[in-house]
């Protein structure tokens, strides 16, 4: 049984579950189709065992390759590939790689060895020397005792240590290098001459968390042990990501070919040169991916080790504060992407060796990148109508979000959107993470002391506040020689001193983070018409349009916009109420008299003059402030109206 929600909300339940229905079906047929594609390729694996292969290798070497005929193999690694060291008893040893089947096709591996040409004949960076079989081809197919036709390649053996190996001052200073390293890669693939085709995946966002079963290693929701709370601190973090990334956008300077498995064990150190190994995931993806990469398996002291990778980087190459800022979801990102790889490939010595507090580390830095990056609103006046219907919005958006209300029905309120967002299944509600998500705070906006007491309190729960809703008011109808001080001061108070009150408290946390969304409630009655009684009402809302360009113009330096909703007839309580007052056997003909008089024929919803706010308050409103924005189903358009046709 629902608490707490009302008939109108409850009429909306089936349309929830049929929206969610039909999303998931329209998916899923898309996800079928992939995923028979990557199971296929996930089930071509390979058949032959390690030591099968090793003999499979000493017996075909010397028909694939012109080699001297005295030599050993011995097994390098079992992972992605299956890698041998052949060691001879004149010449220098090489690293002889099978790829596993259905990982890479013909072009794609032809592709990587295309890159790794490049960057030897562009750049400093020393990576392996690529050896041509007798036919000429870098690549060489090999039959195995299995059954199987796999494509192996030889590469030249490197002498040394892994970065991935160091610690302390030595590990700052690898960093350092590998920073430096990865800039050189980047300025090469942003200036290669794109004509020359390469074919490889692509790191974008649907290969790098698996959503549509297309994940390049599969999705981490197959990881073994993932609980339900932190299932959907990752799913909700994943979606932030998404928005970021598609915010951060693909410019050539940001996205472009990648390493995409840059981490310290693919640098190998010996007499002060790195070498760069391990080309095998390489493909297009941002370029701050691979800075997630070299961090993956690290926990402690990211700061440290991240300034170190960002020194060496800038000798090469600046990097944007957007590039810096979003550094940590770049590292949280690769740490998501190895659960996939960790649980499709659990049979990997990799896999068989990760440290047990993985997955904690993962979910403790989701839990706070959601709570660092995940927007705070507090909307005034939110106990129901018009606030009520804001914060259904801005819950549906993925806000967090602070109700405040003068009485204690602002409670009730508040678990009714708890309950909404359980339903709707789009928001954060209290007992998602440790961070709040809903919260509802009683204060009585005209006194400055209590609303700076709440607003202290919200820093406290929330650690910031990144959009203010001034929506809490008042009307009172009454002809103005009737007006007494009393109802005059109570419009002030509310409508202009407690906008005033909050907006002061809350713009200095705004200034200190260089970011904020005001969004004021007016109305159309004041600035643009006025009906008789209105008096006390209008003048107040008219006063919020000056506040409004005020405020615009006066913290515009600090990433601050502010603007106004003008709401026209919305069918909010008070509405209904006033309705069953003027006519209590047929309420509906009044509200029906009244969406008469409108062009559209209808009353707005509260919910709809939410769906204004949440795109005032989004990212891509940035370049609107101090402007006033009317919503009344066009009502103010027709003259004949005002002529009394």
């Amino acid at each position: 049984m629902l608490i707490g929600i009302s008939l109108g909300d409850c009429r909306y339940f089936p349309m929830l579950v049929l929206m969610n229905y039909i999303k998931i079906s329209s998916n899923l047929l898309c996800q079928i189709n992939k995923k028979m594609d990557l199971e296929n390729r996930r089930k071509t694996t390979m058949k032959d065992t390690p030591q099968s292969l090793s003999e499979d290798v000493k017996n075909n070497l010397l028909s694939l390759y012109d080699f001297e005929k005295d030599y050993e193999v011995s097994l390098l690694k079992y992972s992605e590939n299956i890698i041998y060291k052949i060691e001879f008893s004149k010449s220098e040893p090489v690293v002889f790689r099978i790829h596993r089947p259905g990982y890479h096709d013909i072009e794609e591996l032809e592709g990587e060895i295309r890159w790794m040409d490049e960057i030897h004949k562009e750049t400093d960076v020393k990576l392996p020397v690529v050896y041509r079989g007798r036919d000429g081809g870098f690549l060489q197919k090999m039959h195995t005792s299995g059954g199987m036709d796999v494509y192996c390649s030889v590469i030249s053996f490197l002498y040394g240590s892994p970065l991935g190996e160091l610690t302390g001052d030595t590990l700052l200073d690898g960093l350092k290098k590998l920073g430096e390293i990865t800039a050189k890669l980047h300025i090469q693939s942003i200036n290669r001459d794109k004509s020359v085709k390469i074919k490889r995946f692509s790191w974008d966002i649907n290969n790098l968390f698996g959503d549509n079963g297309d994940g390049i290693w599969g999705t981490w929701r197959d990881f073994p042990g993932i609980s339900g709370t932190d299932y959907h601190i990752l799913e909700k973090c994943t979606e932030n990501i998404k928005k970021e990334l598609n915010h951060y956008g693909r410019s050539n300077d940001r996205y472009g070919l990648i390493h995409g498995d840059l981490h310290f064990y693919n640098v190998i150190s010996h007499e002060g040169k790195n070498q760069i190994i391990d080309f095998d995931d390489c493909g297009y993806g941002f370029y701050m991916y691979d800075m997630g990469c070299a961090l993956v398996t690290y926990s402690k002291n990211l700061k440290e080790l991240e300034k170190a990778w960002i020194e060496g980087y800038e000798k090469v190459r600046k990097l944007s504060d957007e590039d810096k800022r979003l550094i940590p979801m770049f590292v949280l990102t690769r740490r998501i992407t190895r659960l996939a790889w960790l649980a499709s490939h659990a049979d990997s010595d990799t896999a068989k060796t990760v440290e047990p507090e993985y997955l904690k580390v993962t979910v403790d830095m989701a839990r706070e990148w959601l709570g660092l990056n995940t927007k705070v609103v507090v909307i005034t006046g939110a106990a129901s109508g018009i606030g009520y219907g804001i914060a259904k919005k801005f819950c549906e958006a993925g806000c967090r979000i602070a109700l405040i209300g003068r009485s204690d029905t602002i409670l009730d309120a508040g678990n009714d959107l708890i309950t909404y967002a359980k339903v709707a299944g789009s928001a954060y509600f209290s007992g998602y993470s440790d961070s709040i998500g809903i919260k509802a705070y009683k204060c009585d906006i005209t006194s400055r002391y209590i609303v700076l007491d709440t607003i202290n309190q919200i820093i406290r729960d929330f650690g910031k506040i990144d959009i203010l809703v001034n929506n809490a008011g008042v009307a009172k109808i009454k002809a103005f020689d009737e007006t007494e001080d009393e109802q005059l001061d109570m419009h002030i108070n509310t409508n202009i001193k407690g906008t005033w009150n909050m907006t002061q408290a809350v713009i200095p946390y705004m200034k200190k983070r260089k970011y904020g969304r005001i969004i004021n409630m007016s109305s159309v009655t004041g600035p643009y018409e006025c009906d008789r009684g209105y008096s006390a009402y209008a003048t107040t809302k008219a006063a919020l349009i000056g506040f409004t360009r005020s405020i615009a113009s006066e913290y515009a330096e600090y990433g601050i916009t502010c603007n106004a909703i003008c709401p026209g007839f919305i069918l909010t309580p008070n509405v209904l109420r006033s309705a069953a007052t003027t006519n209590p056997d047929n309420p509906q003909a009044v509200i029906d008299n009244i969406a008469r008089a409108v062009p559209l024929k209808k009353l707005g919803t509260p919910e709809q003059i939410g769906s204004l706010a949440v795109f005032l308050a989004g990212d891509d409103a940035e370049y609107i402030t101090g402007t006033a924005c009317v919503i009344d189903g066009g009502n103010m358009i027709p003259e004949t109206s005002v002529m009394g046709l």
